[in-house]
């Protein structure tokens, strides 16, 4: 079994997230309406974690120069 790579669990979040954005604006074709001042935003997260001297730091920064 392979472990998740830092890319593609970045690119799942990415999908996730602009697929949850898209629906919270009206769903897929079509025009797009503004979000109304009362829409919260969509909080996302993503956990990294590992021993000391794992590449954690060096793996979020990935992860953020992706996103």
């Amino acid at each position: 079994v392979l472990t998740p790579h830092v890319f593609g669990t970045a690119d799942n979040c990415y999908r996730a997230m602009m697929n949850q954005l898209k629906e919270s604006m009206g769903g897929g074709g079509g025009r797009r309406r503004k979000p109304a001042a009362t829409e919260k935003p969509i909080d996302q997260s993503i956990l990294v974690s590992g021993e000391s001297g794992a590449g954690k730091t060096v793996t979020t920064k990935f992860i953020m120069k992706y996103l």
